[in-house]
């Protein structure tokens, strides 16, 4: 997907474009194609009866340059209109997006990406599997989140997981500890790496910020407790929908003051990976704990087992 940045860059921008693989077979089959057309329709008389001149040839290679300008014209103008903010349409599984322009600004997720909710099973029973606890509590979570965008209504995602926990916690008998359970979402930390990656990207010049179903405030808060000062911090009530409606990705973009071609979403997550893709931005998966993703097009544009390896291949380029 050709990104907004080349626009910024003028005829640089467009030759990139113009050069990309995909671009450029199609551009000189079609200008092939009808230069040949042109030619024997306008000047093959001429050059059959042997009365050709200097003048006939140049018209013959503008019969090829002219159709190589106008698909060339058609090519930009998708990638801009791309680049502005239309969502793409979604290939199939298997084929490879390009993104030739490196991120300007990345956006992380939060909730199991950045920081890290182990603590959400400190209380849990023991004999319980604390990792699956905390995986079903934010996969409720989400699925409800998803049912509340897709009815219309909307509620603090603070609220969504008390309900999972709530029900999770039912289903073991620990319904006590659900007190426990939202005090360890508030204690969530940062990933060991988290904070070396930050500082990869913006040694980089690559702008962070973060990009969450919880609320603006609930995200400042916890990052302001991990002592990260992140810019701009964009939760789900600022459209009162969640990921993966685009809306959310769209306010996110709106907030770095990019086009959607320069962003990269980084998460933990590939349904937040596949949504961010399919609304323009670019995307970087961290297979720390989900190993493999379904093979639903597109695929990431980055992915990596951490923070720090994502982060090392964005500011590469």
């Amino acid at each position: 997907m050709a990104t907004g940045r080349a626009w910024s860059h003028g005829g640089a921008g467009a030759l990139r474009i113009s050069l990309r693989r995909e671009y450029l077979r199609r551009t000189l089959r079609i200008a092939m194609v009808v230069g040949i057309v042109l030619t024997v329709i306008n000047q093959a008389d001429v050059i059959i009866g042997g009365d050709a001149t200097a003048i006939t040839w140049v018209k013959v290679g503008l019969s090829f340059c002219v159709p190589l300008v106008v698909s060339n014209l058609v090519c930009w103008s998708a990638s801009r209109r791309r680049s502005l903010g239309s969502s793409p349409r979604p290939r199939a599984a298997g084929v490879p997006q390009t993104s030739p322009m490196p991120p300007a600004h990345a956006l992380f997720d939060l909730n199991g990406t950045l920081l890290d909710p182990s603590p959400i099973a400190d209380a849990l029973p023991s004999g319980n599997d604390r990792q699956r606890f905390v995986e079903a509590v934010l996969g409720d979570a989400v699925l409800l989140g998803a049912v509340e965008t897709i009815t219309g209504s909307y509620r603090d995602f603070a609220e969504l997981l008390r309900a999972a926990a709530a029900r999770r916690l039912a289903a073991i008998g620990a319904e006590d500890a659900l007190g426990a359970v939202i005090d360890g979402t508030r204690r969530m930390a940062p990933f060991p790496e988290a904070r070396e990656a930050i500082a990869t990207m913006l040694d980089s010049k690559v702008g962070v910020g973060v990009l969450t179903n919880s609320s603006g405030g609930t995200a400042r808060t916890l990052l302001a407790a991990a002592g990260l000062e992140l810019s701009p911090v964009i939760g789900t009530d600022a459209v009162e929908a969640f990921k993966p409606d685009p809306r959310v990705y769209a306010s996110g973009v709106e907030a770095t003051g990019r086009r959607a071609a320069e962003v990269v979403l980084v998460t933990a997550h590939w349904w937040d990976a596949l949504g961010a893709k399919r609304a323009g931005l670019q995307t970087a998966w961290i297979a720390r704990d989900e190993t493999a993703r379904p093979d639903v097009g597109p695929a990431p544009d980055f992915q990596a087992r951490d923070l720090a390896g994502a982060a090392r291949t964005i500011a590469a380029g």
